[in-house]
Order: structure tokens, then C-alpha cells, then sequence
């Protein structure tokens, strides 16, 4: 019903991708990809190695289960991710580094 990665570190989970294309909603820590991929539509960061949080994250889910559309959750990353779209990231990706 829903994806968690608790991962201490990861280079960019691309599983997170994967399930939200599923529309399955996340639940990710902060040392994720989770700042590229997960938003208010499809999921939730959790601070990481904060047990806590990540509690509280999964209780939240859990009580706003029914507000996750799979179709909403599913066009979050599709939009972002489509190839000409990502295309362009990439390309000032690549000036920004070239301009250090």
C-alpha cells in the first residue's frame, strides 16, 4: 500500500521513482532523492535517522490514506521526469557546473 525507504544513504532511490509511477505513495528520509521526487502529492520526508519522524510520517500516511490519488500520484513524477523535461534539467545542470 505504500513504499518506505529508510535509508541512511542513498545516491538517488530510484525504487521512490518506481513506486510513485505504480501510484503508490512514499514515505523517504531527508539523505534520499527524496527533494527531486517526493512531494505533497505522492508522499512524505521524514528527517533521517530520526525515528521519531519517521513514526510520525507513517502515521500520517496512515490517517491520510484516502487522500492519495494513484493517478495524481503517478502524473507527479511522469511530468517531472518526462524525457524533454528532464532533458532541459540536465542541460543547466550542466552549464551550472561548467560556470564553478
Amino acid at each position: 500500500h505504500a513504499l518506505i525507504l529508510p535509508s541512511i544513504q542513498e545516491s538517488f532511490g530510484m525504487v521512490l521513482v518506481e513506486a510513485i509511477l505504480c501510484g503508490i505513495p512514499v514515505i523517504a528520509s531527508s539523505s534520499t532523492a527524496s527533494t527531486d521526487v517526493v512531494s505533497n502529492e505522492n508522499g512524505l520526508v521524514f528527517q533521517s535517522e530520526n525515528v521519531d519522524h519517521l513514526i510520525n510520517a507513517m502515521a500520517q500516511l496512515y490517517q491520510n490514506y484516502h487522500s492519495y490519488d494513484r493517478q495524481v500520484i503517478r502524473n507527479s513524477v511522469i511530468t517531472k521526469f518526462r524525457k524533454d523535461n528532464y532533458k532541459t534539467r540536465y542541460l543547466k545542470l550542466l552549464v551550472n557546473v561548467a560556470a564553478i
